[in-house]
């Protein structure tokens, strides 16, 4: 029993502290105003390629210079693995390499760290530290941006990821 009550209160502090930072690290009033999204997607286990598990998450993203090329980009994302739960919370950055007018391309990497509990995981609550490394596009005008973006988890259980979701 104590192991999902402090379970659900890391879960509540790591995504209020994530809310927190992005809001700190937003306030330069020399950059854009941030912008917050919702994304979803898959989880795939690299040692087995039939095992995907469907994702829902949460970003902020700000403007870290005045060129608007370089990117903050805290998230939180809750994958829904079979008997079991997996959280990750990142701090990625990344670089827009090419942007036209409607959409830009970017790069990127960042810390995480993953929270993982329950049968899937031996009824064990663990908490693992890693790299992740970003590739994505999107639209770059408008109130609702689109984007999709590949990324790979480097830590004790590498995983890939694959996500599409809107900014506002």
């Amino acid at each position: 029993m104590n192991l999902v009550r402090s379970s659900s209160t890391a879960r509540f502090a790591m995504i209020t502290g994530a809310c927190l930072l992005a809001g700190v690290l937003s306030v330069s009033q020399s950059m854009a105003r941030p912008a917050f999204g919702v994304r979803g997607g898959a989880y795939g286990d690299t040692t087995d390629t039939n095992s995907d598990d469907a994702f829902l998450g949460a970003e902020a993203l700000f403007g870290m210079d005045n060129t608007h090329h370089w990117y903050g980009n805290p998230n939180v994302e809750h994958a829904f693995v079979d008997q079991g739960d997996l959280t990750s919370l990142s701090f990625d950055f990344h670089y827009d390499f090419a942007s036209s007018k409607t959409v830009s391309f970017w790069g990127g990497a960042g810390p995480t760290m993953i929270l993982t509990s329950g049968d899937a995981y031996a009824d064990r609550q663990s908490t693992d530290y890693g790299a992740n490394v970003l590739l994505g596009f999107g639209s770059t005008k408008g109130t609702v941006r689109p984007y999709a973006q590949l990324k790979y988890v480097f830590a004790d259980d590498d995983t890939a990821v694959i996500g599409a979701g809107v900014r506002f």
